[in-house]
């Protein structure tokens, strides 16, 4: 199994991961939803991704538990 290291180019007390769920139950909720759909069309409108099926027999990667 892979060891983890800690990130050389960013002090992680310098930036935030957070689910969804707890973005929503914060009191700028409607700031952050309004943010993220403004991102989701940018992409959308800038062709950054298509969305495909996947091939027969493929399916998408799990993620992985702590992440």
């Amino acid at each position: 199994m892979r060891q983890r290291r800690p990130s050389t180019r960013y002090n992680p007390q310098e930036y935030v991961l957070t689910y969804r769920g707890e973005a929503m139950a914060h009191n700028h909720n409607k700031e952050w939803l309004e943010a993220m759909n403004n991102e989701m069309k940018s992409l959308q409108d800038n062709h950054t991704y298509d969305l495909v099926k996947f091939p027969k027999g493929k399916r998408a990667l799990k993620r992985k538990k702590g992440l």
